[in-house]
């Protein structure tokens, strides 16, 4: 790259936001500050603690709702808008509730990303029909209204949006549900500097086991509940937990004090918390559906423990009875992640996109 064009990726100002669901869009701003890339996260409040640049926090009191709400938050949106270049939206979010502003940002020349992260992409349609969901689940009863919703916005947001990105190869074929075609999949992202690899701890007198959660029904944790009951039963040593509902330190630390982690058995990809999981070098099981590997050409270093909701059972005791290959497995899953979703990796790829697709 010659030194003018370097300069003038430079002097590119980039704004991510406005939510920051799994760090993604503070990690990925980092990524690019460190290739000396103008970019800022300007977030909404998160109950998880999250880094970001700016936090547009959730004020209680009178006084404070009118001093933010009404004069501050206005003001500093109304500043980002007219100073950043590239507006790297996520979740289906924009600097406004209503989503007024995307017509905005094309008349004054700026450019939009919007990313994917969930349930801002998910058919709902697609999940019952694949997985054969049955009929009391949240998904089946929320079908049609929730894909309705999704379905509207996505396609008001392909009249004014500039590229279309995604962080799991399940999003890619959502998507298509709704005519949308999304143009990269940039992995979910880490910053390893701040997950430190740790030996696999030394198995006692039991094996300690957690599963994160977030939403039960989501990642099958009543029948994570009930197998691991089940092999207590049969005599097998496990101390299991159930973490929800705590910060994301708090989480990180129980990752490190555990000797396996259980993500979802439920959908088909697995998610931030086991990433995170995984670059500490704990053995972590997730359903992975093969049907997306053609999304992604690291399919076969996968390092995760597959696992269905009608095999995790059989799939857990197989590693309560070799427990010696953890620690060969804890190897590979941080090689994994430094190789694939390490944000050096990720904000690379991210650059690289906006130089293809935005900025040439």
């Amino acid at each position: 790259m010659n030194e003018t064009k370097a300069r003038k990726i430079r002097n590119k100002r980039v704004f991510h936001g406005i939510v920051n669901y799994g760090s993604q869009a503070s990690l990925l701003a980092q990524g690019l500050r460190d290739m000396s890339i103008n970019a800022k996260t300007y977030t909404i409040g998160d109950q998880y603690q999250r880094n970001t640049d700016f936090e547009f926090k959730k004020r209680h009191s009178l006084p404070s709702k009118f001093f933010y709400h009404a004069l501050v938050y206005p003001m500093v949106k109304l500043y980002a808008f007219f100073y950043f270049q590239t507006f790297h939206f996520y979740f289906g979010r924009t600097l406004t509730k209503k989503k007024w502003d995307l017509p905005l940002y094309r008349f004054f020349g700026k450019k939009v990303v919007m990313h994917y992260l969930g349930d801002d992409i998910r058919n709902y349609k697609l999940l019952i029909t694949r997985y054969k969901l049955p009929n009391d689940h949240l998904y089946v009863k929320n079908e049609k209204k929730h894909d309705q919703i999704v379905s509207r916005r996505i396609h008001r947001e392909m009249k004014y949006v500039d590229l279309f990105l995604a962080s799991l190869p399940t999003h890619v074929d959502f998507a298509k549900e709704y005519g949308l075609s999304v143009n990269n999949i940039i992995p979910l992202s880490l910053n390893l500097e701040n997950l430190i690899f740790k030996e696999q701890p030394r198995i006692v007198n039991e094996i300690r086991i957690i599963h994160g959660t977030t939403n039960r029904k989501w990642k099958g944790t009543s029948l994570i509940e009930e197998e691991i009951a089940s092999l207590i039963e049969k005599g097998y040593a496990i101390n299991f937990k159930v973490i929800e509902n705590i910060t994301h330190d708090r989480l990180i630390q129980e990752i490190e004090n555990c000797h396996i982690y259980i993500d979802q058995i439920s959908f088909g990809w697995y998610g931030a918390a086991a990433l995170e999981s995984m670059a500490i070098g704990r053995p972590t099981i997730a359903f992975v559906d093969e049907c997306y590997f053609k999304y992604v050409d690291y399919e076969k270093k996968i390092p995760v423990i597959n696992a269905t909701k009608l095999n995790f059972k059989e799939v857990l005791e197989g590693l309560m009875n070799k427990p010696e290959q953890l620690n060969h497995i804890s190897l590979k899953s941080r090689k994994f992640v430094e190789e694939h979703h390490d944000i050096q990796v990720t904000s690379k790829l991210l650059l690289d996109l906006y130089q293809d697709k935005l900025w040439s």
